[in-house]
């Protein structure tokens, strides 16, 4: 070390690094960014007639996706689609709405709110709403089951029934509170092996948010095409109805699949 040398100097702490800018969901879209802000006010107007005018399918999608990203549900959205009856696009965007909602929302679906009863040929149910919300109904869940599912059909609009020449989807089973008590009866006389055969496996699918939201997905885009044929829109509307049944042809295959996959 020289002997007049300079002394060190202490390091200085790093200079904590910023925070990463905040994403923009709107991807930085100014006409996006004014009607996020009129449809928090509930003007929705202005939004209709802009949408309706929108030929291009991917930029529909992503102004009535991404702006249908709302906390909530506002009372807006049925006082649009009530003074739009023969528009499909107040009905997309509550159904979109319904969808992203769906995860910080418990389901619910008002008698004067359905859109679509399907009816298995098991006795399964599912009332799907206009806001793209469906809920399941199997009559083994309750006592009477088949009593209580046919009185809420009976307050259901009979035109909208639609029978499915199929069995419903396959539900979890509870398990009963004694069912671990076959197992330990043989206990006390030193035995504990079962006396009959065993139980053929059971494989039972498990349908998860993920599914539920795309099959809810798939009903809505069969409604939404209905109502724009209903509307005079029959190009579009037919491209809608058959990716919704496409979409629904595909679950019910790999349901299938893994029903019958070998243990």
């Amino acid at each position: 070390m020289p002997l007049f040398g300079k002394k060190a100097s202490p390091a200085q702490p790093a200079a904590p690094e910023p925070p990463p800018p905040p994403v923009d969901e709107l991807l930085g879209d100014p006409v996006a960014h004014r009607f996020r802000a009129e449809l928090a006010e509930g003007r929705w107007q202005e939004f209709h007639d802009f949408a309706q005018a929108t030929t291009d399918w991917d930029l529909r999608h992503f102004y009535v996706n991404d702006l249908s990203k709302i906390s909530g549900r506002p009372g807006w959205l049925d006082e649009w689609v009530a003074a739009r009856p023969q528009s499909a696009i107040p009905f997309l965007f509550r159904g979109s709405h319904g969808i992203n909602w769906a995860w910080e929302a418990h389901v619910t679906v008002r008698y004067d709110s359905v859109a679509a009863l399907l009816h298995w040929n098991d006795g399964k149910q599912a009332l799907v709403g206009t806001d793209g919300f469906a809920v399941q109904l199997d009559p083994d869940e309750w006592p009477d089951g088949p009593a209580v599912l046919a009185d809420v059909a009976s307050h259901v609009n009979p035109a909208v029934i639609v029978p499915v020449d199929a069995p419903g989807p396959v539900r979890p089973r509870r398990r009963p509170a004694g069912s671990g008590a076959a197992e330990s009866e043989t206990a006390g006389s030193g035995s504990s092996r079962p006396t009959g055969p065993p139980a053929s496996p059971r494989v039972v699918v498990r349908r998860r948010w993920p599914a539920r939201v795309f099959r809810a997905a798939c009903v809505l885009s069969v409604i939404t095409g209905i109502f724009a044929v209903a509307g005079g829109d029959l190009s579009g509307g037919a491209g809608f109805v058959v990716v919704g049944v496409a979409g629904l042809a595909w679950q019910e295959f790999q349901q299938r699949r893994r029903q019958h996959r070998p243990q």
